[in-house]
């Protein structure tokens, strides 16, 4: 690997970190996200978690409301 192809922004390199500090990590970064910037991110991860189900979203929904079925006497 040569010099100019490992270039790594101060802060952004990788670490190795055990699972509570990844979680401490984790947490401050979503605090420092606004409920807009939150939601938006939970709405995204949602929509790829159906679709890898093979769940389409837009798909028109069934309707599932009660009717009224006459029963045929035998």
């Amino acid at each position: 690997m040569t010099e100019s192809s490992a270039t790594f922004v101060q802060g952004l390199a990788p670490r190795k970190l055990d699972h509570q500090q990844a979680r401490l990590e984790q947490r401050l970064y979503w605090s420092q996200k606004s409920g807009p910037e939150r939601l938006a991110a939970m709405t995204e991860l949602n929509r790829r978690m159906y679709k890898m189900r093979g769940i389409d979203l837009d798909e028109r929904k069934v309707d599932w409301n009660p009717r009224r079925v006459r029963r045929s006497h035998d």
